[in-house]
């Protein structure tokens, strides 16, 4: 890149250049061997010096001008910069002082210091180590779980322990033996056989449906991909629920009642299953709580029983049976209660199954894109004998 030279600069190089073209002449001159040519080339180097000092006298001339016209203009400056610090500070100040102060404001503010003829330097922030509360704004990528931390379902539900019985149409009638008169007996020769008869009396249950809905907009089902294969499991869950406390309800409701002269909690359940079964019904198993469950857990180690001892029995998976009963334990049973059962005589009656459905036409779904999903089952659960059902209270807890 050529260098920017300054009016003196100019002049001082032209005076040089003169020189040098002085000295070259010189040595021309002692080159000649006449005096007449010596003569003749001092008047020419004369003539040329003149030239070039001529030259360098309107460079001269020329740098004043152009001096001249950079001081007016920096006059005019420094008159236009005083007006507008007499408008604004009440005080005129001339343009380099306008200047000079501004950019010591701004060192100032920098944590630098300046002077005349001295530089300005920045002072900028090091670099560091990156990290999420320097470097990251906002979350960072986020890995979602398959999975979802759903409530747990019960492990066991009542209609698992009893038959269904499948009917097509609303009402679901049983006749049950209510009585009878006279007797089977040995005939005495001669005599006339002894007479029976049996009352009957119809029994009528009516299936109702076990239902609930759940609603909610085709844009969250778009923003959760998850919830039409998880939906379902929910609400199954909840339907069981519902069914189980239910059935549980209506059978216990229907149980005979039975009290024991026993105190400790095995031996009133073997007093219960031998009450049950000197009416020839067979306990089929016995329901209590998960609560009452450890309760008899503990006291098989309290009373030192071993297999087959006392009739109870305790396998390493938690099972207990006594007296061949098998005790089952569920959560949905009422805590400190036993209900020993018959299953030969409880069943569940269907008139529609179990089923799930999600609809885009329910109410004013297909104007605001929502979508119902509903479960429901048409069923009732039907006691053919409540004399097969026997219910106890352990007296643990005091109501």
């Amino acid at each position: 890149m050529s260098e920017q030279l300054t009016p003196e600069g100019l002049i001082l190089a032209s005076i040089q250049e003169t020189k040098n073209e002085v000295k070259s002449f010189g040595a021309e001159i002692k080159a000649l061997a006449k005096p007449s040519d010596i003569a003749d080339a001092v008047s020419k180097s004369a003539d040329a010096i003149n030239v070039e000092v001529k030259k360098a006298n309107d460079a001269v001339e020329e740098v004043k001008t152009a001096m001249a016209a950079m001081k007016t203009q920096v006059d005019e400056i420094d008159k236009k910069a005083g007006q507008i610090n007499l408008k604004t500070a009440g005080k005129a100040k001339s343009f380099r002082d306008a200047l000079r102060e501004g950019l010591k404001s701004i060192a100032a503010d920098l944590g630098v210091m300046t002077s005349k003829n001295t530089s300005v330097s920045l002072e900028l922030k090091d670099v560091g180590d990156m990290s999420n509360s320097t470097s990251l704004t906002g979350d960072g990528v986020q890995t979602y779980n398959g999975r979802q931390g759903l409530v747990p379902a019960q492990k066991l539900n009542f209609r698992d322990l009893v038959s269904t019985i499948i009917s097509p149409t609303l009402e679901f009638v049983t006749y049950r033996e209510t009585g009878s008169e006279g007797s089977i007996s040995a005939q005495t020769e001669g005599s006339a056989k002894s007479q029976i008869d049996y009352d009957l009396t119809n029994v009528q249950v009516i299936q109702s449906y076990l239902a609930g809905f759940v609603r909610f907009t085709k844009q969250l089902l778009k923003n959760l991909p998850w919830l039409g294969g998880t939906l379902p499991r929910m609400l199954l869950r909840d339907f069981y629920k519902a069914e189980n406390a239910s059935f549980f309800a209506t059978a216990f409701a229907a149980a005979t009642n039975y009290v024991s002269t026993k105190t400790e909690d095995v031996e009133q359940i073997i007093t219960a299953i031998a009450e049950l079964e000197s009416n020839d019904f067979t306990a089929s198993f016995g329901l209590v709580s998960k609560e009452q469950w450890a309760q008899l857990a503990i006291a098989t180690y309290n009373k030192g029983y071993y297999a087959g001892a006392g009739a109870v029995v305790i396998t390493t998976a938690g099972q207990i049976t006594i007296a061949g009963v098998p005790i089952v334990s569920a959560s949905w049973v009422t805590d400190d209660k036993l209900l020993l059962m018959d299953v030969d005589y409880i069943e569940r009656v269907e008139g529609e199954a179990l089923n799930i459905q999600f609809a885009y036409e329910d109410a004013d779904n297909f104007t605001k894109n929502k979508v119902t999903a509903r479960i429901e089952c048409m069923e009732v659960l039907n006691i053919l004998r409540p004399d097969a059902l026997l219910k106890m209270d352990f007296g643990n807890v005091t109501p």
